[in-house]
């Protein structure tokens, strides 16, 4: 009767580890899809495409990734209100998208900085543009979309990096 009470243990016990192991398999398989690859391979501060990528900022990417916030690499991709965008050296938050019905000079984009929690305004340069913004020592261009009369989570926005060549597209993905 002992042997029989000690097997059933083991067993209860195996089978408890068993379903721990496949919720954090999971919960790892199910994030991945969306940022993928999903690894580092150095924690500290690297080199990707030429440009440094702290580790601040890749622990914090990877911390905002567990929970299933909106966190685009690359350039040109849409970037919604409350997700997040990767450039060399900063990590934005985009808080909000104006887009005036009367005219483009009361149009602007506000961006968070996610390490320092500072955030910036910029205005429009021209309808559905915002041209000459610095950020982490570079200059990008921010395209904002939508229409004045969608509501603000509907638009969107889009980094342009002036510097990249031809068809070429910064992408930072191969750093996470």
């Amino acid at each position: 009767m002992k042997d029989n009470k000690q097997i059933l243990t083991t067993i209860v016990v195996a089978v408890i580890i068993a379903i721990i192991a496949s919720i954090i398999t999971g919960m790892v398989m199910s994030r991945s899809a969306d940022l993928s690859p999903r690894y580092v391979k150095d924690i500290n501060a690297h080199r990707c495409q030429g440009s440094e990528i702290s580790s601040e900022v890749i622990t914090k990417v990877l911390d905002l990734a567990k929970f299933g916030r909106g966190i685009h690499l690359k350039e040109g991709e849409k970037v919604y209100r409350n997700e997040f965008f990767v450039i060399p050296e900063e990590f934005y938050e985009v808080t909000s998208i104006y887009n005036s019905t009367m005219d483009f000079a009361d149009d602007y984009v506000i961006l968070k900085e996610v390490i320092t929690g500072k955030e910036r305004e910029f205005k429009a340069t021209s309808e559905g543009k915002i041209t000459g913004v610095t950020m982490g020592g570079k200059t990008y261009t921010i395209m904002y979309r939508g229409a004045s009369t969608s509501p603000e989570e509907d638009r969107w926005i889009e980094i342009e990096y002036s510097q990249t060549a031809d068809h070429a597209m910064m992408d930072l993905s191969i750093c996470f």
